[in-house]
């Protein structure tokens, strides 16, 4: 039983692997990315695709509007916006945190490789949380 409980852990690592990522604020922001992994990897084009992170927040976050730009090469591709406060888990205090977002189902993004950033910005406009990471997406 032990044996097949440790064979069921090493699949699921293996299909959940951290997938690589950048902070574009180099850890100034309140909200920095610890790990991050994308299911499937690569994703599906017209599937849901799930982006899983964990995240430290340093500071009390009462409002954030996020932008998530997907980009071939320089060029913006598709824009999606969203309330870091969604699910009403405003104000959320200093801790550590996971969250998740869907791509893909409703979203045309064509086959290829992308660059995705995701901003999030207080009432001042003050970017707080800023997290770029490469996507491939395939056909079916």
């Amino acid at each position: 039983m032990k044996f097949v409980s440790l064979l069921i852990c090493a699949v699921l690592l293996t299909l959940t692997c951290a997938h690589d990522f950048e902070d574009c604020l180099k850890g100034k922001g309140s909200v920095v990315m610890l790990n991050m992994d994308i299911y499937p990897d690569p994703a599906i084009m017209g599937e849901v695709n799930s982006v899983n992170y964990t995240y430290r927040q340093s500071k009390k976050i009462d409002y954030g509007d996020c932008v998530r730009t997907a980009y071939l090469s320089v060029i913006p591709l598709l824009k999606l916006t969203a309330d870091f406060c969604e699910g009403g888990i405003c104000p959320q205090e200093p801790g550590t945190y996971n969250g998740s977002f869907a791509i893909g189902k409703d979203d045309y993004i064509p086959e290829g490789n992308f660059r995705i950033e995701s901003i999030c910005y207080n009432r001042n406009k003050v970017q707080f949380w800023c997290t770029s990471f490469n996507m491939s997406v395939v056909k079916k």
